[in-house]
């Protein structure tokens, strides 16, 4: 039971996706800036602020590899299929719009 509707649905998913996008913007972003920091010593804080963006990024991307992986492979097989199986199992002179004429 889905207590979304489908357009509630759809923009859940283009909100969470646009967060996750900016996520690892930003990061990279913050990483790439303060790479070259005047750094304190063992407790500086934007030593540690790399080190989360760096941690977010590798979690991040460890759920983006499987998931096109598999949408990789989906595609692949669908393709596959389409190329080898041009017409349906179940196609009838109507569904292919035969014209019979005795």
């Amino acid at each position: 039971m889905n207590i979304y509707g489908k357009k509630q649905y759809d923009k859940l998913v283009l909100i969470l996706g646009m967060m996750a996008l900016v996520s690892m913007l930003f990061s990279v972003c913050l990483a790439c800036v303060e790479t070259h920091h005047d750094c304190q010593g063992e407790d500086c804080p934007i030593c540690a602020c790399i080190h989360q963006c760096r941690e977010s990024l590798r979690d991040l991307s460890a759920g983006l590899i499987p998931a096109f992986s598999v949408f990789f492979i989906v595609t692949a097989v669908y393709g596959i299929n389409e190329f080898f199986l041009p017409f349906g199992k179940n196609d009838t002179p109507v569904s292919l719009k035969v014209r019979m004429n005795d």
